[in-house]
């Protein structure tokens, strides 16, 4: 019989089951690499954001009642995953694994679009590797976890806009880049790769009308997510608060006295985690600029947007690097199945020695996830400090009731979350009252709190204690507090 030409070949469907056996399959491997991690402390980040999640639970506001100076979006994220997981460092880590399992699928559907199965398998399995790198620090809860997974979506309708102008695309792009901002502000890059691309996207005979429909559609989702953000802290009286702590100050931050590596020491530690996508991702990312196409140009400018994003807040800690895996792992997919549909020898010889790569970078790296401690894993990273938090959180734990206060000067906000206690004032670490719009009313309110609800220990930090109010708080500690003991780098005071 004539075989109809417009029905699909039967092993269509064996294929699909198959991609998407092959899929799960990598969840499954970038989730048990995250959760070799599980017991990780949490660095001082992680501990402020986990202790604003915290507050926000009780129903306190962010910047109002409780100051840091991220986006708020992550706040409420980390609250969402110790509501689901509970108010334990290990919930909140399966909760960013299972957030991560989204970034995951959303590299596969941008690789996929692009370039075929075999891309979006390839970049899948890339990001899920190398996303939880231990010097990436990729297998914490920072914000820029949560981050990537809007800006890849914000990318995916991005390219859908080009092929089929469709404005509900370039509205849900718009969407999902504001979103991004909400949780770090550095995605502002990719806000601006947004309006060029929809700039140049084609146009009828009524070129400006289209054009500004096309924006206007862009331009409709960080409006109505502004809106409803700067309405919300409105309402709870907040405003003035938001608008200094998460715009004024976070313009400042990169002048701060808050020192952090170079992007040269910071590229040189993580070379080799990258090595292996650098690799593939380079030549492809020089090949789509040279094609010119709108769709091949986008996905390889999303790299130098990423880029630019690690270098906006002046430092360059390892975990800012990691919104540079999406674009890497993408490339890299779209390279490797290009080849294979060119020349296949070639593309046999480069996925040797991409697996030799992998490799060498797994043997540099299988220590921290088979053979060290928790604590181990934290000290290689980071030093000592965290690991000792623990010590100095069991030991304000034991000694005081869940009703009692507690006060760190310093710069050790995980203090707080790891002993379930709550901070007498809003300013959870000592640089905040110096940040602070009036400081000298910033002073006296720390003072008010502390006399007002007096907090059963006093910790004081002495490489974060020399800011403006150290002076007061002496006086308080003086005149109410003896010194009991020395765990790390706390001293800690009891109330008399």
């Amino acid at each position: 019989p004539v075989r109809d030409p417009t029905a699909k070949p039967r092993w269509t469907g064996c294929l699909a089951r198959k991609e998407w056996v092959l899929l799960l399959a990598i969840f499954a491997i970038s989730f048990s690499l995250r959760l070799a991690f599980l017991h990780e402390p949490f660095e001082r980040d992680e501990g402020a954001y986990a202790y604003v999640a915290q507050e926000v639970l009780r129903g306190s506001i962010p910047y109002k009642d409780v100051i840091e100076i991220k986006p708020p979006a992550v706040y409420y994220l980390y609250a969402a995953g110790m509501s689901i997981f509970g108010e334990t460092t290990e919930g909140v880590r399966i909760f960013t694994a299972c957030f991560s399992l989204l970034t995951v699928l959303a590299v596969f559907l941008v690789a996929r679009y692009l370039a075929g199965n075999g891309a979006g398998l390839v970049a899948a399995l890339l990001y899920g590797l190398l996303s939880s790198a231990p010097f990436l620090q990729g297998s914490s809860s920072n914000t820029e976890v949560f981050m990537v997974l809007p800006l890849v979506l914000g990318t995916y309708y991005l390219l859908r806009a080009i092929d089929g102008r469709d404005r509900k695309h370039i509205f849900l792009c718009g969407v999902l880049y504001a979103v991004a901002m909400l949780v770090k502000t550095v995605a502002i890059p990719f806000i601006a790769l947004a309006v060029i691309y929809t700039i140049c996207l084609p146009k009828s005979d009524n070129a400006f009308r289209e054009l500004m429909l096309d924006l206007s559609a862009l331009a409709a989702g960080p409006a109505i997510l502004a809106s409803i953000t700067l309405m919300y802290f409105f309402l709870n009286g907040a405003l003035d608060d938001f608008l200094y702590w998460n715009v004024t100050v976070a313009r400042k931050y990169s002048s701060s006295n808050i020192g952090g590596p170079s992007f040269i020491t910071t590229s040189n530690r993580l070379l080799p985690e990258f090595l292996p996508v650098l690799v593939a991702a380079v030549p492809t990312f020089l090949l789509l600029l040279k094609e010119r196409k709108r769709k091949d140009s986008l996905i390889a400018m999303t790299l130098p947007a990423a880029l630019i994003g690690v270098v906006l807040p002046g430092k360059n800690f390892p975990h800012y690097f990691i919104q540079l895996v999406p674009p890497l792992a993408i490339l890299a997919g779209i390279g490797m199945a290009r080849l294979f549909g060119a020349r296949r020898r070639m593309f046999h010889i480069c996925a040797a020695i991409l697996a030799v790569m992998l490799s060498i970078s797994v043997y540099r790296q299988y220590k921290y996830y088979l053979v060290y401690t928790p604590y181990q894993v934290s000290m290689q990273k980071y030093g000592t400090t965290f690991v000792e938090s623990l010590y100095v959180a069991r030991y304000l734990y034991d000694r005081t009731l869940p009703s009692d206060y507690i006060f760190q000067w310093g710069f050790e906000m995980e203090l707080y979350f790891l002993t379930g206690r709550r901070s007498p004032v809003p300013f959870i670490s000592s640089i905040l009252v110096g940040w602070s719009k009036d400081p000298a009313a910033a002073i006296h309110r720390m003072v008010q709190g502390i006399n007002e609800k007096k907090p059963k220990y006093i910790v004081y930090q002495k490489d974060w204690g020399n800011f403006p109010g150290v002076m007061e708080l002496s006086g308080i500690v003086m005149q109410d507090y003896v010194h009991e003991s020395t765990v790390g780098y706390a001293q800690i005071y009891r109330r008399k």
